[in-house]
């Protein structure tokens, strides 16, 4: 502490030819510096002093100050709504002390020391540095501590356990006649849920949306700059019934190692190929297993045996079924009996939910052939349909081009792609990159298309030419095949 202020506080002895001086950093700019400036060290690179007219020197002194700190506390639960970088006072109790990490870089030695802390509730991670990580000597677990000019910055979890969440399918009120009619039915229902929640208009949340045919993906990016403010200010927003908010429906969002929002949920698990993650079930030779604790139906203390509660969730294993079945007919989710003693009431719930996410798949998604039955699903298909996104539809060149992408793509008809954006080459200006989105993946080295790739079609303006290139990492794209626009 001193007459500048509270923190940390690195001093530098610069010298030349001509004289000496010392540069003095404090808190943030501390850290920033101490990577950038080392003893005995010439620096001929774009980091320099420079003088001004604005430039003072003066001589300081770093009395120590025995005057009593003031904060500023922000509580936690108002983090998330907090510019990136901001900084702030706050008092937490250290849940966990993950211990120190030491490391080098740049030839410096530093020291990490995570803490998982929380307030009245609200949980966060927390990262001291260096001088600060090494304060304590002892375990901070359990220590209450007022902390100042705190930086707010994304999580960085390398250094944390990996948490994995797992669909436990027990003891439900409906059943699916199948994993993949699952499958089908979560995909539209994150996309109804994700559609009514841009849609949904309040006092804290108003954007400009319009029916236009968004895909997930481009629905949770017009929702990236509101996440924080849906989770917090959108409690009491129902957007289906009166049992999902639009704040619930925000946590079904989470980062990435991108840092790009993303459905919590991996939408690729539920195929016809697969099957659910059972409660205890691991994989041979791996000791994966989903343990039982005390915030799930699966505790020893429950009323009902964890046995039956797994019997009853696998159809194939229930002998006598008194549960409405949701099956897929002409593309449209049916609900219907095998027992009567299913109260009516429970029945026109379930019919009711059906008959808006119904709707919804003739509003929003096209499907490329009608099955009769579920059981026929493998030639059964449905895309979302999805016009052009990231296209300057001013540029003639790029509009011009458009169709013959288009007559591309709709070639196979088993494979159902659209135009995802259209960019112009940075080096060579006369390439135009179409890349493509849905289920179209033809690769032309393969001579067919992969089951999880995207592709780009490249078009020569000034040699009339096009070529298709697969992004699949196993794929050698060094040298393309042009072929003639005709």
């Amino acid at each position: 502490m001193n007459t500048h202020g509270s923190g940390e506080i690195s001093n530098w002895d610069l010298t030349d030819e001509s004289a000496s001086i010392t540069l003095v950093a404090f808190n943030l700019n501390s850290h920033i510096m101490a990577d950038k400036i080392k003893k005995d060290k010439t620096l001929p690179h774009q980091f320099q002093l420079v003088c001004t007219n604005a430039t003072r020197v003066q001589e300081i002194d770093l009395p120590f100050d025995h005057r009593q700190i003031s904060y500023n506390f922000i509580h936690l639960n108002q983090v998330n709504i907090l510019p990136l970088n901001s900084i702030i006072d706050v008092q937490i109790r250290v849940l966990r002390d993950y211990g120190i990490s030491t490391g080098t870089r740049n030839e410096s030695l530093w020291s990490r020391r995570d803490l998982h802390v929380d307030q009245d509730g609200v949980h966060i991670g927390m990262t001291l540095w260096n001088n600060q990580a090494r304060l304590i000597d002892q375990n901070m677990a359990g220590l209450k501590i007022k902390f100042k000019r705190v930086k707010v910055s994304w999580f960085d979890d390398q250094y944390q356990k990996k948490i994995s969440y797992h669909f436990i399918h027990a003891n439900p009120s409906v059943l699916f006649e199948n994993n993949f009619t699952l499958g089908l039915f979560i995909k539209v229902l994150i996309h109804y849920l994700l559609r009514l929640t841009a849609a949904h208009k309040c006092s804290s949340f108003n954007i400009n949306f319009t029916l236009k045919k968004y895909t997930i993906t481009n629905l949770i990016l017009l929702l990236t700059p509101y996440i924080s403010i849906l989770r917090l200010k959108c409690t009491e927003c129902h957007i289906l019934s009166n049992c999902i908010t639009a704040a619930e429906t925000a946590y079904l969002l989470v980062l990435n190692a991108r840092y790009e929002f993303t459905v919590a949920i991996d939408l690729n698990v539920y195929s016809k190929n697969q099957q659910f993650r059972l409660f205890d079930c691991v994989k041979k030779g791996k000791g994966n297993s989903l343990l039982p604790c005390t915030y799930f139906l699966f505790n020893n203390g429950s009323e009902i045996s964890y046995m039956d509660l797994l019997q009853k969730s696998i159809v194939t294993n229930i002998q006598q079924i008194d549960l409405p079945i949701v099956y897929l007919e002409n593309n449209q989710f049916l609900c219907k009996l095998i027992n009567t003693t299913v109260s009516s009431q429970s029945v026109y719930y379930n019919l009711n939910n059906l008959s808006d996410i119904n709707a919804h798949i003739k509003l929003f998604f096209s499907s490329n052939t009608n099955c009769a039955s579920i059981s026929n699903l493998s030639n059964s298909n449905i895309t979302p349909m999805t016009t052009y996104i990231n296209i300057d539809q001013s540029q003639y060149q790029i509009q011009q081009f458009i169709p013959f992408v288009e007559k591309i793509i709709k070639s196979d008809t088993l494979h159902q792609g659209y135009i995802y954006s259209c960019v112009r080459g940075n080096h060579n200006k006369d390439l135009l990159f179409f890349n493509i989105g849905g289920q179209y993946r033809f690769c032309p080295r393969k001579g067919t298309h992969h089951q999880n790739n995207t592709t780009a079609i490249l078009i020569d303006i000034k040699n009339y030419t096009y070529c298709i290139r697969c992004k699949d990492p196993d794929c050698n794209n060094c040298f393309l095949l042009w072929n003639s626009i005709e």
